[in-house]
């Protein structure tokens, strides 16, 4: 159980919070000029200062990119089958499911304008044309081309259970293009002007979550680049030439020949003929300029199957088709019957890319539900505000869980002065609601990713005043091996 103690002066959070604040954000870290708890004791400590709106924004917009490729018939399959563990845990977040937007666009954004002999699925310029993919029969009432869930579900544009629409409609075939313009997909379907018909998708105070699924590295060229019908290219299966042309070993661009270096000298190229990683993170960025915060990016890709060790490597293979040996890249990763998967270096990139508001899992595991599941418990961290990842000190080690000493006060806006008044709450069986409690890791109402505590306000079902101001400050440790935070 996790309890508070109050015999404690209150922190003085008024004078703290100043003017400065960034409304909406999940934390501004612990540089406010706030009176210490205590004198100095044996000890460092920190305080652990959260900020947040108590009406928090519940408008989501995700987007899935679902690689269409020959490659993806299981790995759709498992994408469909554990989507419902992935739209649950948002169901989980305190106040029910988000106001959502769906879209799902393929990796098929053609090959360049160049007609490539023998290769029918990539004769068609701008392929998808990053257009959200909205196939008859799935459930949707014909008003638009995504999914639109708003009000706990219960003002929709489709028929049915979200889950079953979303599986139907993210069931896109293997017919695509196997030169995967992953990146320019997303970067295409959410530019409006480029894009009408996905009108309507992006909302402007919105989260956005960018999920992508493939089992290749992204081959994202310029819709007049040559390189896809470059015959130059000899003795090769098709695709590693987006490796030759995407990456760096060691500073070099791969040759067309055997070869092997450890995975970790290879990184994405800059200036080769694919288009900057580095472009395809500022567009992204750009659609909130203001807010980066609100930004999660996810991608189940291919990611080796052990830490460390892994090679990069090009290697010859028999190939019917060819009526001989072609060089081709080694998987990274295998999953048995269900196949392999290459290296995802611009993918990796574009990912971590956004740090914390970002994961990576394999698209080799044999099960999808952990991905997806962590992916959500993301999201679900970022919409529903108060997660504490500092380490809280425990003020008393001999009674059952954390013993935290935590202020929390409501900024509440005075529409007369134009400023705020400030509220303290009490800790939850120390006075009437509105009051706070810590919710432990895990515990039930606790969607933050583990292994945070969440604050948790009762407000005895009420809601607080529009615009409010939630300030929260603990006492947490400043050394890693401070036995009152073990």
């Amino acid at each position: 159980m996790i309890t508070s103690r109050s015999n404690r002066p209150t922190l003085p959070l008024a004078r703290a919070l100043g003017s400065t604040l960034v409304f909406g954000a999940l934390a501004l870290g612990t540089a406010c000029n706030s009176t210490p708890f205590q004198a100095p004791t044996p000890e460092p400590e920190g305080e652990a200062a959260k900020f947040y709106a108590v009406n928090p924004i519940r408008d989501l917009d995700l987007i899935f990119m679902i690689d269409n490729s020959g490659s993806m018939k299981e790995e759709q399959a498992k994408l469909r089958k554990n989507f419902p563990v992935f739209i649950n845990t948002l169901r989980a977040i305190p106040g029910g499911l988000p106001n959502v937007h769906i879209g799902i666009v393929s990796s098929d954004v053609g090959a360049g304008n160049v007609f490539i002999s023998g290769n029918p699925a990539c004769n068609r310029p701008g392929g998808d044309k990053g257009e959200f993919q909205a196939k008859a029969g799935c459930g949707l009432d014909g008003t638009g081309n995504f999914i639109i869930s708003l009000n706990n579900d219960t003002m929709k544009n489709f028929t049915g259970k979200l889950e079953d629409v979303f599986s139907c409609m993210a069931d896109l075939g293997t017919g695509g293009c196997g030169f995967e313009h992953q990146l320019q997909s997303v970067r295409v379907a959410l530019a409006e002007n480029v894009t009408p018909k996905n009108a309507g998708f992006l909302r402007p105070d919105a989260f956005l979550a960018v999920v992508l699924i493939t089992d290749e590295d992204d081959c994202s060229g310029q819709p007049t680049s040559d390189l896809y019908a470059d015959a130059s290219f000899e003795g090769q299966t098709g695709s590693l030439r987006c490796n030759v042309a995407g990456h760096l070993c060691n500073g070099m661009a791969p040759p067309n020949m055997e070869f092997q270096t450890p995975l970790v000298n290879c990184t994405s190229n800059p200036k080769g003929r694919l288009i900057p990683v580095n472009d395809m993170t500022q567009f992204i960025l750009g659609l909130k300029k203001n807010f980066p915060e609100r930004i999660i990016v996810s991608a189940i890709t291919g990611l080796p199957n052990k830490a460390d060790g892994t090679q990069y490597a090009f290697r010859k293979s028999a190939d019917a088709n060819a009526g001989g040996q072609v060089l081709d890249i080694e998987p990274v990763c295998s999953a048995g019957a269900d196949g392999t998967a290459a290296p995802s270096i611009r993918v990796s990139e574009f990912v971590k890319a956004f740090g914390a508001n970002g994961t990576l899992d394999s698209i080799c595991n044999d099960d999808f539900s952990p991905a997806l599941k962590r992916i959500a418990e993301l999201i679900a961290a970022r919409l529903d505000p108060g997660c504490i990842s500092e380490k809280l000190i425990d003020t008393d080690s001999k009674t059952a869980g954390v013993q935290a000493e935590c202020s929390v006060i409501d900024r509440v806006p005075n529409t007369t002065s134009g400023g705020f008044d400030d509220k303290v709450l009490p800790a939850c069986g120390k006075g009437a609601a509105p009051c706070w409690q810590l919710q432990a890791p895990g515990a039930m109402g606790n969607t933050c990713a583990a292994p945070q505590f969440r604050v948790a306000v009762d407000r005895a079902g009420k809601e607080a005043p529009k615009g409010t101001i939630q300030a929260v400050k603990c006492r947490t440790c400043a050394l890693a091996d401070d036995k009152r935070c073990m």
